[in-house]
């Protein structure tokens, strides 16, 4: 059909452009840029897109990762006078060779205390609630509430791994896990005020706001269940 031939030609396209574009891995000595001001598809010579590359594409991993008993963990950040939630702890297994955990926990503050404790009740339920193996490692990126309580975790026989720092790429695991478990909190947070008719757009809004937190557990909750289910 019509419609078949053209999503086939704009799929062949389409891996051109992949195959043509910036990679992490650049030319040294590229000093074109694109002509026309539109960098789409990218190309390995132009700078711009070099520089995009680099900032915005997070790593590829194509094999498995054996690595029993880690959790990659990471904090989302939402400051909003309508919920005393600010922050939240998103714990995820990192081995393929185990269904992927995802656990999240609400932190009303990024001092140490409450990482701490947040971090222990995530491992507490990836282990005790999804079945996980014993969690022997969490990687992190060098969250300062973290580093801070590294002994604590040693005693513990759990061992800290940390970033370089400020590098969303060195810990593509949890990042990807963030971007998952809010793109599920999203689509749950309009189905629930879909019905809110009655109320003005401003409600709904702080009703979103109030209800975030729970939404990204709900998030984790479901995509763990759907893991134990798909066994």
């Amino acid at each position: 059909s019509t419609t078949a031939a053209y999503m086939g030609k704009k799929q062949k396209e389409m891996q051109k452009a992949v195959r043509t574009a910036a990679k992490r891995l650049l030319p040294p000595c590229g000093n074109e840029e694109h002509g026309d001001g539109v960098h789409f598809p990218q190309k390995s010579e132009c700078l711009q897109c070099q520089d995009a590359a680099i900032r915005a594409r997070s790593h590829w991993r194509t094999r498995a990762r054996v690595e029993l008993g880690g959790m990659a963990c990471d904090l989302i950040v939402r400051i909003s006078n309508d919920s005393p939630v600010e922050y939240m702890l998103v714990a995820v297994s990192t081995s393929t060779r185990h269904r992927t955990v995802y656990v999240s926990m609400p932190l009303i503050s990024k001092h140490k205390e409450a990482i701490f404790s947040g971090l222990l009740k995530a491992l507490l339920m990836a282990e005790y609630i999804w079945g996980l193996d014993p969690i022997r490692r969490t990687h992190w990126d060098r969250e300062s509430g973290m580093v801070a309580s590294e002994e604590k975790l040693n005693k513990l026989g759990i061992m800290l791994t940390l970033t370089e720092g400020n590098n969303s790429n060195a810990n593509p695991v949890a990042e990807g896990a963030i971007h998952i478990l809010c793109t599920v909190a999203r689509v749950a947070l309009d189905q629930a005020v879909a019905h809110c008719r009655s109320v003005t757009a401003e409600v709904r809004q702080s009703c979103r706001d109030f209800l975030w937190s729970y939404a990204i557990q709900y998030a984790a909750a479901l995509i763990s269940a759907q893991g134990v289910q798909q066994e």
